[in-house]
């Protein structure tokens, strides 16, 4: 059976719902890699709050903000209420560990001793560097909701929808040195109506992003797959507001 380090954070949608499509395949061993650092998710929830973006309520915003568990070791007994990452990995009896920063040693250590065939990243505020990336022996991916190499960055959601736009979409890439750069492995567009707002293509993005992952996984652990790289003449990038 195959070897996957999935790394995202604990109550983003778009993780928990790449890792449930991952886990119900039944086709992978799976370690858990959670970003829980309170600072980037605190950034975000000063920016909803300030922009008063429509669809995230103040409590679901709280819920982002958990006490933090400590760290340094694996852990397969934590219990969490639903919708997050720790909940998937213990209704799937996956091993998961509280990733504080995915370039120091005892956690590179810690994955590579999980002798990873690939390395699926999902949501995860952390940049990944070189040696981290090359733990799996097929690489490291990302679910990114926007179509790349437009609309690089940390919210995307948010900008295309500040920015007017009439379609958006998810792209699985490959990781490389530069952020949201890598080869384009799978891509798929869907449009943006007027009543949308940050939930629904949240929602929509994290549906989309779950089918062409597993597609993704699927073609890159058969060597199936030819990826393509990003036209940067088309490029763009948008940090936090």
């Amino acid at each position: 059976m195959k070897k996957i380090v999935f790394l995202g954070i604990n109550r983003n949608p778009l993780s928990v719902v790449c890792l449930e499509a991952l886990a119900q395949t039944g086709s992978y061993q799976i370690l858990v890699g959670i970003d829980r650092r309170r600072s980037l998710i605190e950034r975000f929830k000063v920016t909803w709050r300030s922009h008063s973006l429509a669809g995230l309520t103040s409590r679901a915003i709280s819920k982002l903000v958990q006490k933090g568990l400590g760290r340094g070791t694996i852990r397969s007994n934590a219990v969490e209420s639903a919708s997050s990452l720790i909940e998937v990995a213990e209704l799937r009896n996956y091993c998961w560990f509280e990733c504080l920063d995915v370039n120091n040693g005892d956690e590179q250590k810690l994955m590579a001793d999980f002798e990873p065939d690939l390395m699926v990243v999902a949501s995860f505020s952390q940049i990944i560097r070189s040696k981290s990336r090359s733990i799996a022996r097929s690489g490291a991916i990302n679910v990114h909701p926007s179509l790349l190499p437009k609309y690089r960055g940390p919210v995307p959601i948010y900008w295309v929808l500040r920015n007017g736009e009439s379609q958006t979409g998810v792209t699985i890439h490959r990781l490389s040195s530069k952020v949201d750069a890598g080869d384009i492995v799978r891509q798929q567009e869907f449009p943006i109506s007027k009543s949308d707002n940050e939930a629904t293509l949240q929602l929509r993005a994290s549906e989309v992003g779950a089918r062409l992952l597993g597609e993704s996984v699927e073609a890159l652990l058969a060597g199936s797959i030819e990826c393509v790289p990003q036209e940067e003449t088309q490029a763009s990038y948008f940090g936090f507001p």
